[in-house]
């Protein structure tokens, strides 16, 4: 379950709307943020393989994301709050949706870091 979100665009894409920045990968992007609040553990987000699931490093320690395309990636932070059973909760930096506010997660961002030739 996701408890809170960064940005409002993110919570608004979760929800259904609209959202003009994310019109290219709305789609995928909605997928990917009902599979963060569906899934009970973690490891359940390494399927799809496409997921490329992975704990973040340096000043985003605690924090995982999964790919949404090559640009862009869903960033999360895990916890280990029960919430009717064993269930995880995830938190979504900065507003909030639904019980308890919680750590924080990044919705989308650049990866050119990551690409391959990238600056």
């Amino acid at each position: 379950m996701i408890k809170t979100f960064k940005c409002s665009d993110t919570q608004a894409l979760s929800k259904g709307e609209r959202v003009k920045k994310f019109a290219n990968i709305a789609l995928v992007a909605r997928r990917k943020l009902r599979q963060l609040e569906i899934v009970g553990r973690l490891r359940d987000l390494r399927v799809p393989p496409g997921n490329r699931l992975e704990a973040l490093k340096g000043d985003r320690a605690g924090q995982h994301s999964i790919w949404v395309n090559e640009q862009f990636r869903a960033c999360f932070r895990w916890t280990r709050a029960t919430y009717r059973g064993n269930h995880s909760g995830k938190t979504c930096h900065h507003c909030r949706h639904r019980l308890a506010p919680l750590p924080v997660f990044r919705p989308f961002e650049r990866l050119l870091a990551a690409r391959p030739g990238g600056p």
